[in-house]
């Protein structure tokens, strides 16, 4: 296993398992383990196309301390606790070396991992008709067919696809788990201004229409007196 995350890491691919044939069964038919693997060709363009949103996912779960490949630890976050206001047990800090470990019981369910078909046979209880392709093979269930995205390949949708099919269900702080404490901000703001431009349109149109139903009516009242006027 350690073998698998340092071959990750030299591809660039912190807090992912680089999965081979030969690992295949030790990582994804772990049954105290979801496990995440995302097949691909690094070669083809599409991969190419969709390696960004799989690095930030990627990025976004070993941020919120969840599914990273290096905690042997329930919810192990190294620095910084991104959920500590919803830790599900009182906090418990303790300093190893010049890193600060936090214990939140958030993480610890979920491994996120890669396979290379490129380099690698598919596994034979797999099937998939193209690539990339995302495969979530959950902890309770390691029986073929195995759960595929069908969804947007963006990361909020294979965020929230992941929550919804693993079997040892786990929490997001937000519903915006895709963003980190900045872009939320930012995206917060923003819809308050849309907000405020849609309610002052409502606002204008609904002045339009009180003063096009009032001229109605006083033309309607200016048709109804006018016969006897005459």
């Amino acid at each position: 296993m350690q073998a698998a995350v340092e071959e990750a890491e030299r591809l660039g691919a912190q807090g992912l398992i680089e999965v081979s044939r030969k690992t295949f069964a030790e990582v994804c038919m772990d049954e105290s383990k979801d496990v995440l693997v995302l097949f691909y060709a690094a070669a083809q363009q599409v991969t190419k196309d969709f390696w960004p949103y799989w690095r930030k996912t990627v990025e976004r779960f070993r941020q919120l301390g969840i599914g990273s490949a290096q905690n042997s630890y329930p919810g192990l976050c190294v620095r910084v606790c991104p959920v500590r206001s919803e830790c599900l047990r009182p906090w418990s800090d303790e300093r190893r070396g010049s890193a600060i470990f936090c214990f939140c019981m958030r993480s610890s369910s979920l491994k996120i991992a890669q396979f290379d078909m490129s380099r690698n046979q598919l596994p034979e209880q797999v099937e998939i008709d193209s690539l990339p392709a995302l495969v979530m093979f959950p902890a309770k269930d390691k029986a073929p067919p195995f759960k595929l995205f069908h969804g947007k390949a963006k990361v909020r949708p294979i965020m929230e696809w992941a929550r919804e099919v693993a079997s040892i269900k786990f929490e997001y702080p937000n519903d915006t788990p895709h963003l980190d404490d900045e872009q939320r901000e930012a995206y917060l703001v923003q819809v308050k201004e849309r907000d405020a431009r849609v309610g002052e349109k409502r606002a204008q149109a609904k002045a339009e229409r009180m003063e096009r139903l009032k001229k109605e009516d006083l033309k309607a009242q200016e048709q109804e007196t006018s016969p006897s006027e005459l």
